[in-house]
């Protein structure tokens, strides 16, 4: 009895941690390939800022399979998220023909919304592309900023032509009526000239 004891833990714990584990990625219809500042192209971002022009929304139900794509804008709406639920955080924030972002290399690849070159983000490189992180300073060496609350946004830039850009960004998960969706964004911004 004791043996069984002694045994019965034992094989609890192989049957536990012993099964296979698989990672699977979800299936977004976009091709994740890590980007620098340049291009495969040869299309060059750093020291550029580009005008959003226009943006989707990409949502799959994940119980049902079901996909949909929202348009953010149209002629009477100019504001939208990049965040199903509504805008969180300033980044989140798209209004077509003005929001801009820009990439600019100082000691590191600073991301700037809006034009605005004193309270910056920060872009670094990961297994997606690229993500957009609180900066780890401020550009006028004031206290460090946390606009991002922790979090990271991550996102991957392809060149379309004539100095337009797609953008995909802001892949995240959301509960709606009791069921599963995953979604992501797709913005087009062209270069400001």
């Amino acid at each position: 009895m004791k043996r069984l004891a002694f045994i019965l833990p034992i094989l609890l714990t192989l049957s536990l941690f012993s099964c296979k584990k698989e990672e699977v990625e979800p299936d977004l219809g976009i091709n994740r390939v890590a980007y620098p500042t340049e291009f495969a192209t040869g299309y060059e971002i750093d020291n550029k800022t580009f005008r959003l022009i226009s943006g989707k929304m990409y949502m799959e139900n994940m119980e049902t399979g079901n996909k949909v794509v929202y348009d953010h804008f149209d002629e009477n709406q100019t504001i939208s998220s990049m965040n199903y639920g509504g805008i969180e955080l300033e980044i989140e924030k798209l209004e077509v023909n003005v929001t801009t972002w820009g990439f600019y290399s100082t000691d590191r690849l600073e991301f700037r919304v809006n034009g605005d070159s004193i309270d910056v983000y920060e872009c670094t490189q990961n297994s997606f592309g690229m993500s957009i992180i609180d900066h780890g300073q401020s550009s006028n060496n004031g206290p460090i900023t946390h606009k991002l609350n922790g979090s990271s946004k991550p996102f991957r830039i392809e060149h379309v032509g004539n100095d337009v850009i797609q953008v995909y960004i802001n892949e995240s998960y959301v509960t709606i009526n009791n069921e599963q969706y995953s979604y992501f964004n797709e913005l087009y911004f062209e270069l400001v000239k």
